[in-house]
This record gives C-alpha cells, sequence and structure tokens, in this order.
C-alpha cells in the first residue's frame, strides 16, 4: 500500500483553508497514493479549545467534511485519514469526539475516536471531548489498519468514561495480531528532548504490538505551542523506516513495505532544534495573526540581540524595525 504522508500546517480555525489543502493534496496525490493521512485535527487546525463550543464552527466543520467526501467521489483510488470535531450522541445527549475520519469513494469509511484525552495546560480535551470505548481496526484495500490519535500510541488500559475505573473493553495491546499497519495522527508539541522521547516511545510500540507503525505528526506554531512534524514510521522491529524533517511542511508517497531501516543520526542537536522552533515560532505567530512585520527595542544587551536575530530570520531583515535604546550597562 502506497501512503502519502501529509506533515501540513494547519491554522486554528480557518476550517476552509485547512480543507482547501486538503483537497489540493488529494488531487496532486490522486493515482500515486492509496491512502492519504494528516495529522490529529488538522480540519479545525489544533488546539481548537473554546472554538468548538461555538454552534457555527462545528457546522463549518460538518460543511467541509460533505466536501472532502464529495471531493473524494472524483478521486475513487484514494482515501483520505483525517483529524476532526466530531458531534456525536451519549445517552441522548449531543458530545463531541477527537476523530480520526477514513474517507473513501465518495463515503465515511471508518471512524476511530480517541480514547486517552491529555487533562493538562491548554491540551485539556477533557473538557471538550468525549473519550471512545475501544480501539479497533478496519479494512483498507488489502490492509488492516489500526488507528489511533495523539496519546492513544502509549495508552494500555484506560479509565471508562463513566469513572468507575474499570479498563477499557479494547486494550491497545489487542490491535497486535489484528492490524498490518497502525496509523497514529498527532499534534504532540516541541519541547527539548520531546523528540527523542517520541521516537523511543513510537519505536518501543511498534516493537511490542510486532506492527509496523506511522506516525503523522502536526507542524507549526498555534497559540503558545510550536509543532515539530518529524512524523516517523517503523516496522515491527521497531525500527526506523523513515524520519522526516522538522519544523517545516513535508508530503512523501511511500510503501511501508519496500522501505529498509535507516542508519545514522535521527534528529538534529538540542540547540539546533530550539533555535529553529524560535524562528518557526516566530514566523507562524506573525503570518497567522495577518502582519508581516515587527518593532522591538535594543537594549544592547544579548537577550534583545538573540530576539532580533530571530526576529530577521523569520520574517527578513527589511521587515524588523530595531529602535536602539540602551541603557547603562
Amino acid at each position: 500500500m502506497k501512503i502519502t504522508i501529509g506533515q501540513l500546517n494547519p491554522v486554528v480555525g480557518d476550517i476552509e483553508g485547512n480543507s482547501g489543502r486538503i483537497r489540493s493534496l488529494l488531487a496532486q496525490e490522486a493515482g500515486k497514493a492509496d491512502l492519504i493521512v494528516l495529522p490529529e485535527l488538522f480540519l479545525s487546525g489544533y488546539p481548537p479549545l473554546g472554538l468548538l463550543t461555538k454552534e457555527w464552527f462545528q457546522q463549518g466543520i460538518n460543511k467541509a467534511l460533505q466536501e472532502l467526501v464529495d471531493c473524494s467521489a472524483r478521486y475513487p483510488q484514494t482515501g483520505i485519514l483525517v483529524g476532526l470535531p466530531r458531534t456525536g450522541e451519549d445517552g441522548g445527549r449531543r458530545v463531541l469526539y477527537n476523530s480520526a475520519v477514513l474517507i473513501y469513494r465518495g463515503l465515511i469509511h471508518f471512524t476511530q475516536d480517541k480514547t486517552a484525552l491529555p487533562a493538562y495546560d491548554l491540551f485539556d480535551e477533557t473538557a471538550y471531548f468525549q473519550p471512545a470505548a475501544q480501539f479497533s481496526t478496519v479494512q483498507f484495500k488489502d490492509q488492516a489498519l489500526g488507528v489511533l490519535i495523539g496519546e492513544d500510541l502509549w495508552a494500555e488500559a484506560l479509565p471508562s468514561p463513566s469513572g468507575t475505573g474499570s479498563s477499557l473493553q479494547s486494550s491497545l495491546s489487542q490491535l497486535a495480531g489484528q492490524a498490518d499497519l497502525i496509523i497514529n495522527l498527532a499534534a504532540f508539541p516541541f519541547y527539548m528532548g520531546g523528540v527523542e522521547e517520541l521516537y523511543t516511545r513510537a519505536s518501543e510500540r511498534a516493537r511490542r504490538l510486532q506492527t509496523p507503525l506511522l506516525l503523522v505528526n502536526q507542524v507549526g506554531a498555534n497559540d503558545e505551542f510550536v509543532f515539530p512534524g518529524q512524523s516517523m514510521l517503523f516496522n515491527a522491529d521497531g525500527e526506523p523506516l523513515l524520519v522526516a524533517p522538522a519544523f517545516q511542511e513535508f508530503t512523501m508517497t511511500v510503501d511501508p513495505a519496500a522501505l529498509t531501516p535507516l542508519t545514522g543520526p535521527r534528529w538534529q542537536p538540542a540547540i539546533s532544534t530550539v533555535h529553529d522552533a524560535l524562528v518557526l515560532g516566530i514566523k507562524d505567530y506573525c503570518r497567522k495573526s495577518g502582519f508581516r512585520q515587527a518593532v522591538l527595542g535594543l537594549s544592547g544587551g544579548i537577550d534583545s540581540a538573540v530576539v532580533c536575530c530571530l526576529a530577521a530570520e523569520a520574517l527578513g531583515s527589511e521587515n524588523v524595525l530595531a529602535l536602539s535604546l540602551p541603557s547603562p550597562y
């Protein structure tokens, strides 16, 4: 099976723009790829936070989803696996799920909701989403796919939605032997050492389940977070077959069965990743907020000098006005 990795940079709230990126990628890859995979909550952008409480926002998601379904009918060779917030019902009440939706031949072929909802910092998904009750697989073309979302990657037995403390009906370990490939749609943020930790966890998970694993991670800066991308593909022994570039968009069509394990370094030195994260954070904050220029003060010290260098790299030196404001030091 040929899979297009869509490590793209969404804009939170720009449903039409994000949807347009998917349709463009589908038109580009149709006939070349069997499946296009995009990150967690890509259609809304991550994290959507309070937008999830707005009726107009969910209506926009539903409209964009239907447009993607209609669009897929024109490209019957290629499926789309994308993350989005999905409206559902639980006991007669309306709830939201953090979902992965497989769209194929003009239909919603499969839906998997996220089970392991984080409850920390701005990633408090428990404030908005209902957790799923189980993991499951889907038959797509000649492969059985297990679909995970974000922190589902390292979930084992999770608390039941009722809070009784009982474990889920289906644990992640049950995917072993059922799935030919596990796909993780993710939006894991950057922090020092985070890529190495994610790499280790994903490799260990593939090895424990004895199943190839593809992780497609969001790239770009949204709100207070920078997402590094660096999507990864492992074979059933936990060996890396592909590690995507960090801090940039990346699309590539691969056949996991045809790849051989990588050798050599997997990522950049730590200080280099901090630099690249800061530059991307500044660039995306300006671009997504709708302005191109910055004004800053230079005190004569190293702090403001470093900020000035980062701003010039992110925006172009012609778009940075630095005011000399020296202090007695």
